[in-house]
């Protein structure tokens, strides 16, 4: 007998799984270009219609400098000296010996010019370009054992950029972040010499409790050290993916502004000005879930419930004279759509269907859901849900994730946060607000579904900018 539930997907509003439109793209492989000004017109190119990231060209062009520049003078440049093996040579050497080195080469003027022409009408580039050089040069000295006056990680030793200290175990990590930043040599030079006496994150406007910044209000560089907006934005978002000492946005805010620090023993997430502030970041889908620790959540015992159920002469059977089933704890989601999937069912469509046999079997069964997954607020179930019967789609989300909000938030008492900052990197926004002002500030984001199936969050709902 098939379940009720696989029944009414024939005339459910049924999400698919989308299926691809096109083949998986092939990342370039900066070494099988036979020369640099091959490769910058092809990694232009396809960053141009879209096959590669402004995140991937900066990668590869980073990676193709490193690849054709050689370990020598800078007042001689390896391109000036130096050119393949001439095809058919029967000395393969015999090309090194040449005065004019690359430029005996054929078209090897009009390669010059088309460079030196690019950089020219690209000025931007041309900065990022010379940073690079200027950094693998750096580094080549340190490691030969030459004095270099300009040794980065030397200057951003915490002695010199106290008060200061977050950067210190991921320094090299973060100078890496600097050179391929967008911006000039001299950006990054003044921003390290000036490194932890400049706050490029105006925190007082990050603090504007209940009110969607955009992030370019508070983020930017300054004029009077000569360190470009275009740098600092860079550079925050290169440093805003999630890494070893923290979630998305994290590393990034705490880098930026000597305002802002890591807790003690890196537990929770920022203190900003002296308050401790949890942080939700989204780069793409979603947002941040509302979990903090494994315990976070415990398991719903629906099977007793379900066995009353299936044995009431009113539960429908099959022609085999076994009842319909209902579906496990892992198949049961609650989203503001209602939407019917292939493998998950609304909360709201189940408790109904019990319902329709048996009231109580129904009241049980959704309290077991709701208390029994968020333990730490099960004293709050009867407030929220007393009216569930005349709840739709949206309302049953609301409640369950507000469930799953006040869970997180006992958590974040315990450990004495009590505002959260919620980040959206692709709409570059941002929301600042008291973790006890939840009905208020709901109205300026979204939580996702509430999923007790999903594996890696459990039932934690998702706090988003996207709306």
């Amino acid at each position: 007998m098939k379940p009720w539930f696989e029944k009414e997907l024939a005339e459910a509003d049924i999400i698919k799984f989308p299926v691809p439109q096109a083949k998986v793209i092939q990342m370039p492989n900066v070494q099988e270009y036979p020369d640099f000004i091959t490769g910058v017109q092809d990694l232009q190119a396809k960053q141009k219609d879209g096959t590669i990231s402004q995140e991937s060209y900066d990668k590869l062009y980073a990676e193709l400098i490193h690849r054709f520049m050689k370990k020598e003078s800078f007042e001689t440049p390896w391109y000036l000296k130096e050119a393949p093996p001439q095809a058919g040579a029967i000395n393969p050497d015999a090309w090194k010996q040449s005065a004019g080195g690359i430029m005996d080469l054929p078209q090897a003027k009009e390669k010059l010019n088309y460079i030196m022409g690019y950089l020219k009408d690209n000025p931007k580039e041309m900065g990022r370009f010379h940073k690079m050089i200027k950094q693998k040069e750096r580094e080549e000295k340190v490691s030969s054992g030459d004095a270099d006056p300009d040794d980065l990680v030397n200057k951003l030793s915490p002695h010199f950029t106290a008060p200061e200290k977050d950067h210190v175990p991921l320094v090299k990590y973060f100078i890496d972040k600097m050179v391929h930043a967008k911006g000039d040599n001299d950006d990054m030079i003044n921003f390290i010499n000036n490194y932890g006496k400049v706050s490029y994150i105006n925190t007082k406007i990050v603090k504007s409790a209940g009110q969607r910044q955009n992030i370019r209000s508070w983020l930017g560089g300054n004029s009077k050290i000569k360190v470009s907006d275009e740098f600092i934005r860079s550079l925050f978002t290169n440093l805003f993916p999630r890494d070893s000492y923290g979630g998305p946005g994290e590393t990034a805010m705490a880098l930026l502004s000597p305002n802002i620090t890591r807790p003690d023993n890196n537990k929770g997430d920022l203190i900003i000005d002296g308050d401790k502030v949890e942080v939700k970041s989204e780069m793409a889908k979603g947002g941040g879930r509302l979990k903090d620790e494994n315990t976070s959540f415990g398991t719903p015992n629906i099977e007793p419930i379900y066995d009353n159920v299936y044995a009431s002469n009113n539960w429908p059977k099959g022609k085999d004279g076994k009842p319909e089933i209902l579906p496990a704890v892992d198949r049961i989601s609650a989203s503001a759509t209602g939407r019917k999937y292939a493998n998950k069912f609304q909360l709201l469509d189940v408790a109904k269907k019990i319902d329709q046999v048996d009231n109580k079997l129904a009241d049980a069964f959704l309290k077991e859901m709701l208390t029994s997954a968020f333990t730490k607020v099960a004293g709050m179930y009867d407030k929220l849900f007393a009216n569930w019967r005349g709840f739709g789609y949206a309302q049953m989300n609301y409640a369950a994730s507000k469930m799953s909000y006040l869970n997180y938030k006992t958590e974040l008492d315990k450990k004495g946060f009590n505002h959260i900052l919620l980040l959206n990197l692709p709409k570059r926004e941002s929301l600042y607000f008291n973790t006890d002002n939840f009905d208020e500030s709901i109205k300026l984001f979204s939580l996702g579904s509430v999923d007790w199936g999903d594996k890696m969050y459990g039932p934690a709902a998702q706090a988003s900018l996207k709306q």
